[in-house]
């Protein structure tokens, strides 16, 4: 079935990885869920290259999992065969992301919260937010 637009292909990318991380998570996937509906402010507070610096310093194990997963999924959007915008042989964002001049960052960053929009839709309808939730 081919998707009709970037918006669909959105969509499908964010399902995926909003179940993959799901899985993953376990019962720290309530976490996950906060984070992706955070992680489009502190984009636009602190710029795409400090927020991805903050995701990627997270333990990798945990509650703080959540924030790679991100990470991880926003680099995988914005390279080939998805939205590819950004065309790089490092195999880390945040040194990709240095490497770039101004335009490109903000073309980047406008990508990434538009993903991040249908990461949020996916993280609300698919992982259930828990009565008390405190954090």
């Amino acid at each position: 079935m081919a998707l009709k637009n970037l918006n669909h292909h959105r969509a499908a990318f964010a399902l995926k990885k909003v179940s993959q991380a799901a899985n993953t998570l376990g019962n720290d996937k309530k976490y996950y869920r906060s984070y992706v509906k955070k992680m489009p402010s502190l984009i636009l507070n602190s710029g795409l290259v400090a927020a991805m610096a903050f995701a990627k310093k997270q333990k990798d194990e945990g509650k703080s999992k959540g924030y790679k997963l991100i990470y991880n999924s926003l680099f995988a959007w914005l390279r080939p065969p998805h939205a590819g915008l950004l065309q790089t042989d490092k195999n880390d964002f945040l040194h990709a992301l240095l490497d770039k001049n101004s335009h490109t960052v903000r073309l980047l960053t406008k990508e990434s919260i538009a993903l991040l929009g249908w990461l949020k839709r996916m993280a609300e309808a698919e992982i259930e937010e828990e009565a008390d939730n405190n954090d």
